[in-house]
């Protein structure tokens, strides 16, 4: 088996960007609850009553094989109260439904809801769903003890990019694969998945050293070639605060830019053209950022593999103090 790297990322915002390169095509409508206005100040009567109620156990599947994929979710949850609880539950994209819990019981909820997809391109897509469950009409107080919600990809995905949960895959006997968001003690929040179609495929591993005296950051980039052909017209891509940092050097190392982001936000963006990278061959890149003063530590996040303007990798992201 095979764990994927913990990851996050805006996935409510209007557009997603990897590097300096806008992926989303079209807006992607953020999920919402119908006629759900979270409390935003709740009793002390009120927590002490959520605080008797536990989600024992979520089990749950999303197949993006279906024509109209859904988050079908199986929750468990347990009164641990002396007293019988009536209970209003929302969740995302779904109507309230009202519960009734006696004293000391356990009862199951199951859960049809809909999920946000959106095409970052010919070859990138994405999808989003919400696990989180409100009890009248404020959030779980206690998390979730054990959780286990499985994710078929598309037949025509390759490889999933990247996800802001942590996945555990596993080759089922027809060949595909399986990925599993499974923990406990957990509050579950909206989860994202980013995929692609693309034959090519690559590994971006990213390490940083600092050097404390002249606060140079060296930063090394990976690129391994995982496939079967040739990896051709294959750029990195990443952006930095420019009130963060400098870059220090051009050319072979790639080149260092500045550009006006949304809302005047300047980004510094460093670009490298991959040469063509044979089958089972590896690439080392390394480039230097001049760390400003007043910056504790470096913290860099993933660099982006792009093919035809597309995201097809990412890598990790890498802390380096100073």
């Amino acid at each position: 088996m095979n764990t994927l790297n913990k990851i996050s990322l805006g996935i409510l915002a209007i557009t997603l960007t990897f590097g300096s390169t806008a992926v989303l095509a079209q807006p992607l409508t953020p999920l919402t609850i119908p006629n759900l206005k979270i409390k935003p100040v709740i009793s002390d009567k009120q927590i002490k009553k959520l605080q008797q109620v536990e989600l024992s156990q979520i089990t749950g599947t999303l197949d993006l094989r279906a024509a109209r994929p859904e988050l079908v979710l199986t929750q468990k949850l347990r009164n641990l109260s002396r007293d019988t609880m009536t209970m209003d539950l929302d969740a995302a994209g779904v109507d309230t439904t009202r519960l009734r819990l006696p004293s000391r019981g356990e009862k199951t909820v199951n859960w049809k809801l809909p999920v946000r997809t959106a095409k970052l391109g010919r070859q990138a897509e994405m999808v989003q769903a919400s696990p989180q469950l409100f009890i009248n009409k404020g959030s779980m107080i206690n998390p979730a003890k054990r959780f286990s919600i499985k994710l078929q990809l598309p037949q025509s995905a390759k490889k999933i990019i990247k996800s802001n949960k942590p996945l555990v895959s596993e080759r089922q006997r027809d060949g595909s694969m399986l990925y599993n968001w499974k923990g406990e003690n957990e509050y579950l929040t909206t989860w994202a998945v980013w995929w692609t179609n693309s034959e090519t495929d690559i590994d971006l591993n990213k390490t940083v050293r600092v050097d404390r005296q002249s606060r140079v950051a060296t930063v090394t980039v990976t690129v391994k070639n995982q496939g079967d052909s040739s990896a051709r017209g294959i750029r990195l891509s990443e952006d930095f605060p420019p009130q963060d940092f400098t870059g220090m050097n051009q050319g072979s190392a790639g080149q260092f830019r500045t550009v006006k982001g949304e809302i005047n936000d300047q980004r510094l963006i460093w670009e490298y053209a991959l040469p063509d990278l044979p089958s089972g061959q590896s690439k080392t890149v390394r480039y230097k950022l001049k760390v400003k003063p007043g910056i504790p530590n470096v913290r860099l996040f993933e660099t982006v593999g792009l093919e035809d303007g597309e995201p097809i990798a990412v890598s990790n992201a890498v802390t380096g103090n100073i």
